[in-house]
């Protein structure tokens, strides 16, 4: 042996983990390499991730002492309750150098570790001398050498860690409990089925003996239940035993054979001989060890085969309420559906023992497969005769358990649409659960669960397609076939179908599906004669994953065909999974339908709202095209330009612009100015849908599209030149050619009355109403707001009855009509819910937060302003500065302008600079901090040539009222005097941050007031306010009543 090796810097320390030496059968290999890794998983930190290495493990650790640490801590867990009945696994460690790359999993130090671990016997924690030196200084461990890696140690000595499990506080129970941990390890829900069995227990304990069944298919739960219980009762003092059917039994009355040799094997031999009695001799066909821990017993009585059995039973019966007296006794008897009817008939006569005992026997059983000739349903029939006992039927965890237990398993927190998913694949199945979460963890380890996940395309991990290839096998083969062109059909499939599908009669396809009905893989439903569906999808999957590509794409061609002649009547309800079908079946030329039937498909999601359905449906016509030998580039941008608009209505922006884009490629290619102009108007109302709102920064490329639109359209098509028309004119809102906004607009309004498009007219009538018109209008507002309503209601155009509310909310809410305000904002909302647009949504929650400002409620407002601010942000660039609208007046007056100046400043900074309203309140903001310099040069620029430069649109009113606070703080009369003069004329007007109205700042009288206070004028001053005082009281806004008081 060599000395031990200096570490060098950089030394990390491997910890390597294989499961136990135990005989196993094949079937269970996937099992104990799962239930190693959940092991491993617990007892390491959730920072050190675990990688599958062969048919063990390996973590790497920068501290060797860590590492140490951690192996006995895998187990002190595998010997704990977490362990289960798993034989405590293997451990070894070595240190070396970082590994760079996959490849170094497989280099010497790797190979001489797993070699090592190996050769370790179950239970060890074997270290190199490199480890050991490198923790030899810590009290905390003890080493002994080891000698048993000989050649395959790399020339290392070798030591085994002593350690010893600390004794739980249920050690202190007597030895007679000592058996093996049932604990479960990640145990989420089944609260009722809990309760039912803590109230059985209870009669139990009362001396009431008790049956009770947990019943449910594979993987649901059952055992894990069993062990849950039965862990915590063991934790209170009660005896637990636990035996286990086979399906092939080896011995008669296994169960009973497996749970009374533990207890036998354990129990003081003193206390075990009492307890036994006089049916030693008897016991000893049952439990041969006994006579083993007692000596002496006579050998067994032949008195014939019946009178033996009868002396056993009552033996057995004896022997466990003698265990019941010392401690409450429950007997687990798991998997009866592999039950011998020796062992139903002991378990019977224990049962119906006229004796009170503190005994409760929880017995699991799989449904499925259970036909009225099993051996069990017998027993269950007769049992019911002459014995009372309980049925729990497990179904699947819901969405909340789901999400617990893979957070549990994980250790993270578990996005709640990963969760749905997962519960849709697996019906909440936790074996299902945690199998495809194991799979996930160890082959798709960069999966980012927080992006959603295609369950379907991660794969099915082995363990779960063993066991359900095992229930299939079961089944005949037509029966398989018949479920094979079923998985094709999809999750759920109707006869009718399936007996156009094969050379196969209704009957044989009856008969098959009853068949797999009764083995638990499909379920009929209850509301349709003659439509079933899959258990599980995995189920379905698994079928489908054992077919050919070839076979599949004719398969979906020929489903597509029957289902075009089974639903002809009603050829509309099925037009997802039609398209679904013909594009699975386009590699064969399905091509021209496979699009058809997507684009079909799409158009009535999108008149449902169901726009991310829509989304889907124009992408796989996309896709599907690609099989064409010459694809129609012009069907193709179409399709493009309606997958962008349902996009933009989902509030998937970014995305809805790049495939804009690409389609504006395509058409200016093809040459066609139609094609073009829609496409335009779909790149400029992006994000704002109706074209009501101006963009909030120029983009010149946009608007060359626009202009290029325009161009090539020329006279043709006068309703969409209107649109864009209309649309141009918002482009060029905050730009050095705003003057040209009225003659486009103007323009637009002829174009699109000259048209009769209802559409087109309220576009442009929306552009006037938004940015042309400023306070000096609002009677007209209020008529072309009317106008939209009716078009909108008259061409069934729900977004331009919107638009039409948003303005006119604006107009009333500024004459002071409190009431029509309420109203309109009630029936903006209904309306809004009903498209489901994050945009309309989003200004649905805004004019909420309105609402509950004016009437005081301000925990209320904010709260809706936030959450129109969530909404909002996926399809308006305008949402962040809507907020600040919002919240800034109530910010002020609660003088929290300074704390929230960070916050403000980055909204403000959203809207161009040169926007006034934008400076006027970076002013206020300025001079509320003492910022006194900055906020005059703020002023001086808004100021300039008498603000007579400013835009009379509706932002008007807002800078105006922004500024007035600013010149009151300054003292500057002179501009007090004309702000005076400017904002007089609108004295009984509400200034309203809009359109759409976001904020609401009060009565123009209330700053009118404030600006004669500068001015020296007390009087006038005094007026201002009380009239200021008198429209608040109107509107029953106490905000604003509260601070003309306060003036």
């Amino acid at each position: 042996m060599t000395a031990t090796p200096a570490p060098v810097a950089g030394t990390v320390t491997y910890l390597f983990s294989q499961p136990a030496q135990v005989p196993r059968p094949p079937e269970a290999a996937e099992d104990v390499r799962r239930a190693h890794l959940q092991l491993l998983r617990r007892a390491v930190p959730t920072s050190r991730p675990v990688k599958v290495l062969g048919d063990g493990a390996i973590v790497v650790f920068q501290s060797a002492l860590e590492a140490v640490g951690c192996a006995q801590a895998v187990q002190e867990a595998a010997a704990g309750p977490a362990g289960g009945d798993q034989a405590p696994p293997r451990v070894a460690l070595h240190a070396g150098q970082p590994i760079a790359d996959e490849e170094q999993y497989l280099s010497a130090p790797i190979t001489v570790l797993q070699r090592v671990c190996q050769a370790a016997g179950d239970g060890q924690v074997v270290v190199s001398s490199v480890v050991r030196g490198l923790v030899d200084a810590s009290p905390e461990h003890s080493f002994q050498p080891w000698t048993q890696a000989a050649a395959d140690g790399g020339g290392l000595d070798w030591y085994e860690l002593e350690w010893r499990a600390a004794m739980p506080p249920t050690a202190v129970v007597d030895a007679a409990n000592a058996r093996p941990q049932v604990g479960a390890s990640q145990f989420v829900g089944r609260r009722d089925e809990l309760s039912a069995l803590e109230a059985a227990w209870e009669r139990a304990r009362a001396g009431e003996r008790q049956l009770l069944f947990l019943t449910g298919e594979p993987g649901i739960g059952k055992t894990t239940v069993a062990r849950h219980f039965a862990a915590s009762l063991e934790a209170q003092g009660a005896t637990v035993l636990f035996g286990r059917c086979d399906e092939e039994a080896l011995v008669p009355h296994q169960p009973f054979v497996e749970a009374l040799r533990h207890y036998v094997l354990s129990c003081p031999p003193s206390r075990l001989a009492q307890q036994v009695g006089d049916g030693g001799s008897d016991l000893i066909r049952l439990v041969p060890e006994l006579a083993e821990r007692l000596p002496g017993l006579p050998e067994p009585l032949l008195r014939g085969e019946h009178h033996e059995r009868y002396r056993l039973y009552e033996a057995t019966g004896a022997f466990l309420e003698a265990i019941a007296a010392a401690a409450p006794l429950l007997l687990v008897l798991d998997d009866l559906h592999w039950a011998d009817k020796p062992t139903l008939l002991l378990l019977r006569h224990v049962l119906a023992r006229p004796e009170p005992a503190a005994i409760l026997a929880v017995g699991t059983y799989r449904e499925v497969g259970l036909a009225r000739t099993h051996p069990l349903s017998a027993f269950l029939a007769e049992l019911r005769r002459h014995l009372q006992f309980d049925r729990l039927s497990l179904r699947g965890l819901d969405e909340a358990e789901v999400a617990a237990l893979v957070s549990r398993s994980t250790g993270n927190e578990t996005p709640p649409a990963f969760a749905a998913a997962l519960r849709r694949h697996t019906e909440g199945n936790p074996f299902f659960v945690q199998g495809l979460l194991d799979h996930l963890t160890e082959h798709h380890p960069d999966v980012d669960w927080t992006a959603g996940v295609d369950l379907p395309d991660v794969g099915i991990p082995e363990g779960v397609r063993d066991l359900i290839g095992r229930r299939l096998s079961s089944l005949d083969d037509r029966t398989n076939r018949v479920l094979a062109v079923a998985a094709v059909v999809g999750v759920e499939f109707e006869l009718a179908v399936l007996e156009l599908l094969g050379d196969w009669s209704p009957d044989d396809v009856l008969d098959a599906v009853e068949q797999a009905a009764a083995a638990g893989l499909v379920v009929e439903d209850a509301r349709h004669i003659g439509r079933f569906h899959f258990s599980h999808n995995l189920v379905r999957q698994t079928l489908y994953d054992e077919l050919a590509t070839v076979r599949r794409v004719r398969l979906h061609l020929r489903v597509a065909e029957a289902m075009e002649a089974v639903y002809a009547e009603d050829i509309v309800s099925r037009l997802g999974q039609l398209a679904y079908h013909y594009a699975e079946a386009a590699a064969g030329g399905a091509v021209e339908k496979a699009v058809s039937y997507s684009a079909w498909a799409a158009m009535r999601a999108t008149d449902a709202t169901a726009y991310e359905e829509a989304a889907a449906h124009y992408q796989r016509a996309l896709q599907t095209m690609e099989f064409a030998e010459e694809p129609d580039q012009a069907h193709q941008a179409e399709l493009m330009v309606l997958l962008a608009d349902v996009l933009n209505r989902a509030g998937d922006v970014d995305q809805a612009r790049q495939v804009a884009w690409r389609a504006v490629e395509i058409i200016r290619a093809l040459g066609d100015p139609v094609r073009l102009g829609r496409a335009a108007l779909l790149v400029g109302n992006l994000g704002y849908l109706g074209g009501g709102r101006a963009p909030v920064a120029a983009d010149h490329e946009r608007r060359g599209l626009l202009e290029e639109a325009i161009e090539q359209l020329g006279e043709a098509e006068p309703g969409l030149r209107a649109r864009l028309l209309s649309r141009l004119a918002l482009e060029l809102a905050y730009t050095d050619e705003r003057t040209r906004m009225a003659p486009l607009t103007q323009r637009a309004v002829a174009l699109a009355r000259q048209a009769g498009d209802s559409v087109a007219l309220g576009s442009a009538l929306s552009v006037m109403d938004s940015i042309l018109w400023g306070p000096d209008q609002v009677q007209d507002r209020v008529a072309a707001a009317n106008e939209l309503i009716r078009l909108g209601d008259e061409s069934g155009d729900r977004e331009l009855t919107l638009q039409g509310f948003a303005w006119r909310l604006q107009a009333v809410l500024e004459i002071g009509d409190a009431a029509a305000f309420d109203d309109d904002v009630t029936r903006y909302q209904t309306l809004a819910r009903e498209l489901r647009q994050p945009l309309f949504v989003g200004y649905a929650d805004m004019f909420g937060a309105l609402r509950a400002f004016l009437a005081g409620d301000f925990a209320e407002m904010e709260r809706l302003a936030a959450e129109a601010l969530s909404e909002g942000q996926r399809q308006n660039e305008l949402a962040s500065a809507y907020f600040g609208a919002q919240m800034f007046w109530v910010w002020w007056q609660q003088g929290r302008l300074p704390e929230v100046e960070p916050a403000l400043e980055s909204i403000l900074s959203e809207t161009p600079a040169e926007f006034p309203t934008v400076q006027a309140a970076m002013a206020l903001v300025c001079v509320e901090l003492g910022r006194r310099d900055e906020a005059v040069a703020l002023l001086d620029s808004v100021a300039r040539s008498g603000f007579q430069d400013l835009p009379r649109d509706t932002s008007w009113p807002v800078t105006m009222t922004l500024l007035t606070p600013v010149i009151a703080q300054l003292g500057d009369a002179e501009r007090a005097a004309m702000l005076h003069r400017l904002l007089l004329p609108f004295s009984n007007r509400v200034v309203v941050v809009g359109p759409p109205p976001a904020g609401c700042y009060g009565p123009a009288a209330q700053y009118l007031g404030m600006l004669a206070a500068t001015m020296g004028r007390a009087e006038e001053a005094a007026a201002d306010l009380l009239l200021a005082r008198q429209l608040s009281e109107s509107m029953g806004a106490a905000a604003f009543v509260a601070h003309a008081d306060c003036e």
